[in-house]
């Protein structure tokens, strides 16, 4: 009887024990899972945004999320001739027992070589933390005293409009233009279509269109289209984004907050026109707008076409070259 008695007391005893561990363990999880930070959207941005601060290859980068965080820290930076490049390598910062951290990176040296000219220059800086996400657009600031000029490559300018960038093969861009005519007299439009050899597209072969039969013309055709190149500006989402007129809505070219506008240098009025993203180019970078008339144009009259207020794809201004 007192054996059974022992027994019985032995288990009991075990059970409370067991069952204080449980409590205990489950006490210090719940403990544990308490002081576990929830994660926020991070917060990023660049602290040294003067151009001859950043020429120095390095950039300052504050990141602020939740204590013990691990964000994803990335970002590009933009000019209107080099469209969007990448700013430096991305990185995982982390964070501790402060919610705040700013760390120095290197700006990769196909961007710093570049840093402080005069054009006008972005930065956008994005964080991931998780599944939350956030990005920073900034401006850097230029002393217009102290910034770069961007050289003018003018080695082809007997050939090439120098906007066209023809230092990277491209020559005819914007095209037609006045660029490529010549005053003649004996024209009936006082002037007469200029083309050069070293103008003219080539052949895989390297051989160019012959210019020559294009030079008797006293002008373009007055059903010529206007094809332009322009960074951010190369997607058919961006020319949705843009609203420019489409060739469903010819009317839209009157509008008067429309971004394409082609005017009669005469009557000072537009011209209807319609626009549509180069479907054939292979990659965007080589991707040109179409400007073509609804009605052709009229005889010995010079058209001004103008783009204005123009944003990439996701709404982001693109800046005057």
């Amino acid at each position: 009887m007192r054996r059974a008695v022992v027994l019985a007391l032995t288990m009991l005893a075990g059970l409370v024990l067991a069952g204080g561990t449980g409590s205990a363990l489950a006490s210090d999880g719940a403990a544990a899972s308490a002081k576990k930070p929830k994660a926020v959207k991070p917060v990023v941005r660049v602290l040294n945004l003067n151009a001859s601060q950043l020429a120095r290859g390095k950039a300052k980068v504050q990141v602020r999320a939740n204590k013990g965080a691990k964000v994803r820290v990335a970002a590009t930076t933009y000019t209107f001739d080099s469209g969007n490049r990448q700013l430096f390598k991305a990185r995982t910062v982390k964070l501790g027992r402060k919610a705040s951290r700013t760390v120095t990176v290197s700006i990769l040296p196909s961007v710093k070589s570049g840093i402080d000219t005069c054009q006008l220059r972005t930065i956008t800086v994005k964080g991931k933390n998780g599944r939350l996400s956030s990005s920073r657009k900034q401006t850097v600031f230029r002393d217009q005293a102290e910034c770069q000029l961007t050289p003018v490559d003018l080695s082809r300018a007997d050939d090439c409009e120098f906007i066209a960038q023809p230092k990277d093969g491209m020559c005819m861009l914007p095209f037609p233009s006045d660029f490529y005519t010549v005053k003649d007299p004996d024209s009936p439009t006082g002037k007469r279509v200029s083309f050069t050899e070293g103008s003219m597209p080539q052949n895989k072969e390297g051989v160019p269109i012959n210019h020559n039969k294009l030079n008797v013309s006293d002008g373009f055709s007055q059903g010529q289209g206007a094809i332009v190149r322009i960074p951010g500006l190369d997607s058919l989402a961006a020319v949705q984004a843009n609203d420019l007129v489409p060739l469903n809505h010819l009317g839209d070219y009157a509008q008067p907050d429309q971004k394409l506008v082609v005017i009669n240098t005469k009557t000072g009025e537009r011209h209807p026109v319609w626009a549509e993203i180069d479907s054939n180019a292979g990659l965007d970078r080589n991707r040109v707008l179409e400007i073509k008339p609804s009605e052709n144009y009229e005889e010995k009259t010079r058209y001004i076409v103008a783009l204005r207020n123009l944003t990439d794809k996701d709404g982001n201004p693109l800046a005057a070259p």
